[in-house]
């Protein structure tokens, strides 16, 4: 039995009848001579063999590295990994692949420049909220890069995602739940995302007349949400409290506890909609969003043409947050 291999570009070019250099062609980034009829064929073979394109070896021709830097403060959380494995899948129906960076701390930003396929790469995406605006001439040679982070600067892209609507129906649900008062556990207490989501929910808990007792940043995480519920102290809480966590893995939290300490569990909601806010124990409603139009936004902004009218701007990105509900179990 012979081992399978790969689809190469000449098994492509055989396949829609025409040359190497001309099935080249067709998947070339910049506008070389090609007929549509030919192009066609060329990319329907592609796609019948099973042919992906190798950004390192088309980039040899292109001048470009094929990479795109992602730059995290984590990649621990469950909602941030199904982002990027559709992100990873982005990029590589343009021809790049990923180079994730983790920062854990500003001292981790030297780290880019000393890193040569970091510093030249074709794009930089910036999730994380540790780099500031004064940094980005130093850390790439491209003038492509795209703040996920919610800060908005003049020397980059950003991708703004509109979250109150789904914040505020996710107080009205609490609201309606009997809620009289509510705990807000956050996430990181240097992102503007958060500070953002934090006034939302301050603005609608207000307006439903709903009291916030604390807010407490847990970093995202499960151990910092069920530790700081710990030093609240169980006698807080009641039916008519409202716990709202702005990522699942707190949520799920909020609900371990309450079990463990054999209490009646309030209204506890979620953010990022992610499989455990509606698996086994775990049924709580969840703040999420299709991840598809900002991935999109993402790619389009990478594919955009190199001039002094494309380095920088606002994409925004509306009615994409909804609150999911649990399916009621009969």
């Amino acid at each position: 039995m012979t081992e399978k291999t790969l689809p190469t570009l000449q098994d492509v070019a055989d396949k829609a009848g025409v040359s190497k250099a001309v099935a080249s062609r067709a998947f070339s980034k910049e506008k070389k001579p090609i007929s549509k009829d030919k192009k066609e064929r060329v990319l329907n073979a592609a796609a019948e063999l099973g042919y992906v394109i190798n950004p390192f070896a088309q980039s040899l021709n292109s001048k470009t590295t094929g990479l795109v830097a992602v730059i995290v403060n984590s990649m621990d959380d469950i909602s941030d990994l199904e982002l990027f494995d559709q992100l990873i899948q982005g990029l590589q129906t343009i021809g790049k692949l990923p180079v994730f960076i983790r920062l854990k701390t500003e001292k981790d930003i030297t780290s880019i420049t000393n890193n040569a396929f970091v510093h030249r790469v074709d794009a930089a995406i910036i999730f994380s909220d540790l780099i500031q605006p004064q940094d980005m001439p130093d850390l790439f040679l491209t003038n492509k890069v795209i703040n996920l982070n919610g800060q908005n600067w003049s020397n980059t892209w950003s991708v703004m995602l509109d979250e109150e609507g789904a914040i505020q129906s996710a107080v009205q649900y609490a609201s309606k739940s009997g809620s009289t008062h509510a705990y807000l556990l956050a996430g990181r207490q240097s992102s503007a995302v958060e500070h953002k989501r934090i006034e939302f929910y301050q603005k609608h808990l207000q307006e439903q007349g709903v009291e916030i007792r604390a807010i407490n940043f847990c970093d995202y995480k499960y151990s910092e949400a069920k530790q700081t519920l710990a030093k609240l102290g169980n006698d807080k809480f009641t039916r008519e409290s409202a716990i709202l966590c702005t990522s699942d893995a707190m949520a799920m939290a909020a609900i371990d506890y309450f079990i463990e300490n054999q209490t009646d569990i309030p209204t506890i909601i979620g953010f990022d909609n992610t499989f455990f806010s509606h698996f086994g124990t775990y049924q709580f409603p969840s703040i999420g969003y299709s991840k598809v139009e900002l991935i999109n936004t993402v790619l389009e902004l990478i594919e955009l043409e190199n001039s002094s009218d494309n380095l920088a701007g606002e994409r925004h990105i509306n009615n994409v947050f909804n609150l999911f509900e649990p399916e009621e179990t009969s």
